[in-house]
């Protein structure tokens, strides 16, 4: 059969009258706990997530878990089935929750209760409510101590380090926690797991684990196991599984040695070199499929420099969190889709996918503090996009073959490198596919362009991709538009023209 060939402009903007896309009837049931098969120590569940990151308090003007709720209906229709929340701990006036009283606190001003039993109840509502849309809720758990006025240090300051003149050991404004002591870590242990059992949360994400707590979370997932709960435990920092992490938060950032602190001229000269700790940005400063067939830049730095970085199944990535200091994606179609549909779970600070700006609660800080705009999310451009956000997430969750097959090692997974030319010339950022044995689908950024929009000649890897059959179809799944559709023999290359910073998808299946 001839070849037939399109050549289409992808416009980003909707065509009047286009139904916006809705993907809350692609998110899979959250079942009962006796439904949920466990993987290794990971709920089946944690293959599917894509997630979001946000703080009740600036989520809605109230500021509460009651208002909140929007936010829910907001992250279902986007596809989002992982809310992760930051602290809602008791803490004193100015600060934000990494430092605080204790585990075995609530903010009051977050559930509108005095009592601890009764702000259970409260979260307990909104957790129910997510499960309601389909949509897993972790929290933010703080494991390296508690604020210099928390009343907890002067009633068991045992469970607190002491240095060798007998001084409390101090760091981030409070007190060090003893993770050595027993009856320390019988205490938090019981906290953490009476928190799952009161609010019916579906796990944890472990402020500056397991550089201050150890792996000792794993004596908190067995505890938790017994009593038939089957969560995720997230890391912050870069670790290794060991029976208590699923996945690391910052797993997925590009540096290759461990940070060096002091002296702090020391950790500048490798920030230069490798770019943020705290977010996944050296994705498009490498070859990525490079990297997860090599493990570099991928898992704690000493065990990268033993050559075993990608060897654990989940790594988190995302374009920012909440310690980054402005947006980094801001409409920009590839920052934020290149990143997601790769082999990781994507993760991203709330207002990426709709270009929310950056409107800070204090003259400086970190996106922790970023008021969060609702109506700019309204506007053309920023609706348009966040219409494209909702089609690339639909694309992930629409080949589950593909996307949520995590083999054991990060290095296995399925992909390869996908020649691409723009105008002529090799495409400067690595265009990928991502494939089962079936079907595959085409990653083509367009991404630091020099003009409106480029033409791309586009090169079929199937020396790389195990594909069965005689004759193919491609279909924009962005459009909906064939591309090409020939036999195998006949069909080796497509042409697309993108615009800047778009991101062509395409699906390669037989036809």
């Amino acid at each position: 059969m001839m070849i037939r060939r399109f050549v289409f402009l992808m416009l980003g903007m909707l065509p009047l009258g286009t139904m916006a896309v809705d993907n809350s009837d692609l998110l899979p049931l959250v079942r009962n706990e006796r439904g949920v098969d466990m993987e290794g120590m990971s709920p089946d569940w944690v293959k599917s997530l894509i997630m979001a990151e946000f703080r009740i308090e600036t989520a809605t003007p109230e500021g509460t878990f009651s208002a909140a709720v929007k936010v829910l209906d907001h992250y279902a229709e986007t596809g989002v089935n992982g809310l992760w929340v930051g602290p809602i701990f008791e803490r004193p006036p100015g600060r934000n929750g990494y430092g605080n009283f204790g585990p075995d606190t609530v903010e009051a001003a977050l559930t509108g209760e005095a009592s601890l039993e009764k702000s259970y109840r409260e979260i307990r509502r909104f957790v129910d409510a997510a499960h309601d849309r389909n949509i897993r809720v972790i929290f933010d758990i703080v494991a390296w101590g508690v604020t210099e006025s928390a009343p907890f240090f002067k009633e068991r300051p045992e469970f607190f380090i002491r240095q060798d003149n007998g001084e409390f050991r101090q760091a981030w404004g409070g007190y060090l926690f003893d993770w050595k002591n027993p009856e320390f870590r019988e205490w938090f242990n019981a906290a953490a797991v009476a928190f799952i059992e009161e609010t019916g949360a579906d796990g944890f994400r472990v402020d500056l684990a397991p550089d201050t707590s150890g792996y000792h979370f794993k004596e908190i997932r067995e505890e938790l196991v017994r009593k038939g709960h089957k969560i995720l435990i997230m890391s912050e920092m870069p670790s290794k599984p060991r029976g208590t992490f699923d996945c690391a938060q910052l797993g997925v950032n590009g540096w290759t040695e461990p940070p060096i602190y002091n002296p702090k001229e020391k950790f500048e000269e490798q920030k230069k070199r490798f770019g943020s700790m705290h977010d996944s940005s050296f994705v498009f400063r490498t070859n990525i499929v490079d990297a997860i067939q090599t493990g570099v830049g991928i898992g704690p730095p000493q065990i990268q420099q033993k050559g075993e970085g990608g060897l654990f199944r989940f790594y988190a990535a995302s374009p920012l969190y909440h310690d980054g200091h402005a947006p980094f994606v801001k409409g920009n179609r590839v920052r934020f889709g290149y990143l997601a549909l790769l082999p990781f779970i994507p993760v991203w600070w709330i207002g990426e996918e709709w270009n929310n700006p950056r409107d800070l609660l204090q003259q400086k800080g970190a996106m922790y503090y970023n008021r969060i705009n609702w109506d700019v999310k309204n506007e053309p451009q920023n609706a348009a996009f966040f219409e494209d956000v909702k089609r690339i997430l639909r694309v992930r969750r629409s080949y589950p073959d593909i996307f949520e097959n995590f083999p054991e090692h990060l290095r296995d997974a399925s992909i390869c490198k996908v020649e691409s030319f723009r105008d002529g010339h090799p495409n400067p950022l690595q265009a990928y596919l991502r494939f089962s044995d079936r079907r595959a689908v085409l990653v083509v950024p367009n991404y630091m362009a020099a003009s409106s929009s480029s033409h791309f000649s586009v090169e079929l890897p199937w020396d790389e991709w195990p594909a069965k059959g005689s004759s193919f179809i491609v279909t924009d799944l962005m459009s909906g538009n064939i591309i090409a559709e020939a036999d195998r023999a006949e069909l080796r290359s497509f042409e697309v023209e993108l615009p800047a910073e778009h991101l062509g998808i395409y699906l390669l299946e037989r036809r």
